[in-house]
């Protein structure tokens, strides 16, 4: 079983690909906000398109995204849905029968023992945390990355 985890953000996404728990491939696709929007959406749609002719995930895991309303404009919580309609579009026109999970961020807190609550600092330390200590082959400083293959291994428990 191959599982695509997605940590969207129009800003800095971050992929993992694994196989079996085992951690294939991970990285992260950066955009900046000087560029046109739309080629912004593209350049995301691509990338998942060669993961998925690359890697052939029988599964899309992607974080769902929690929003507090006071801190965000309704302009970022429209982008970041458009943004995840397009890395699930992107997966659906390559994986025809693929199975695509929605990761609520309670979810990856709790599946590193993390309490429900937690600041999103503490989140983003205790994941680089469990993730380099898990994965030799990790050597990121990225914290996209990092929550990437967190949701990835949540997916697996939605197969199982």
């Amino acid at each position: 079983m191959i599982i695509l985890g997605v940590d969207p953000s129009i800003s800095d996404t971050g992929y993992a690909i694994m196989d079996c728990k085992r951690l294939v491939a991970y990285g992260h696709v950066k955009t900046s906000s000087k560029d046109d929007y739309m080629d912004r959406l593209q350049v995301f749609y691509k990338t998942i398109q060669e993961l998925c002719t690359e890697y052939k995930p029988d599964v899309l895991a992607i974080e769902t995204q929690y929003i507090n309303y006071s801190g965000f404009s309704s302009n970022s919580i429209l982008k970041v849905t458009e943004l995840k309609g397009v890395i699930e579009g992107a997966y659906w026109s390559i994986m025809k029968k693929g199975k695509v999970y929605d990761i609520n961020p309670k979810t990856v807190k709790s599946y590193i023992g993390l309490p429900i609550k937690a600041k999103r600092e503490a989140a983003k330390t205790a994941s680089l945390a469990y993730v380099n200590d898990n994965y030799e082959i990790f050597s990121s400083k990225n914290n996209n990355e990092s929550d990437a293959v967190l949701i990835a291994l949540c997916g697996f428990d939605h197969v199982v």
